[in-house]
């Protein structure tokens, strides 16, 4: 049983070391599919196409539905999605998560739900960017296109908007 323990410790310390390795490698393919676009170019720094998507942002677009219920947890998700998202640096808006979780918790007060949540404006490529000649991909990489010395918008403007009380239950 004391060899049963050991192993099983051994092996909760190796599993644990190892989750604490950061993996980079969609970072960095996603830096080379997308290196060749003119960053400068994306409205509000924010493609979500780049980024890793946590939470479909389209649906929370300021209109109420059925399918758009919201909680703390895809608030937090959709600013996961946001910060991840971000093709070149930006900082309006983004602090480091944990001073949002922080930031949220600390307007809580007795007999009273806090609400948080976010306003981003970000981009995504528009549906037919590609067939339409808006983008080059080549080799696996994206290039902006010029057609007569003119640059080709292939991005759609978007805004997500969501709001969630800070609390799952309350009593009383």
């Amino acid at each position: 049983m004391k060899t049963f323990y050991t192993i099983l410790f051994m092996l909760c310390c190796t599993v644990f070391l190892y989750a604490q390795q950061a993996n980079t490698d969609f970072a960095n393919q996603m830096n080379t599919i997308f290196q060749y676009l003119e960053k400068n170019r994306v409205p509000h720094g924010i493609l979500t196409d780049f980024g890793l998507e946590y939470v479909d942002l389209g649906g929370y677009n300021g209109t109420l539905s059925s399918e758009n219920h919201t909680s703390r947890t895809t608030v937090h998700e959709s600013f996961y999605t946001l910060i991840s998202s971000r093709i070149r640096q930006v900082n309006t808006g983004f602090m480091q998560p944990i001073d949002f979780e922080k930031l949220w918790h600390s307007k809580r007060t007795q007999g009273l739900i806090t609400i948080g949540g976010l306003y981003f404006k970000y981009v995504k490529f528009k549906d037919n960017a590609r067939t339409s000649g808006k983008v080059n991909v080549v080799n696996n990489k994206l290039y902006d296109v010029y057609t007569n010395g003119v640059w080709q918008n292939p991005y759609d403007n978007k805004h997500t908007f969501m709001l969630a009380p800070s609390i799952n239950y309350y009593k009383g």
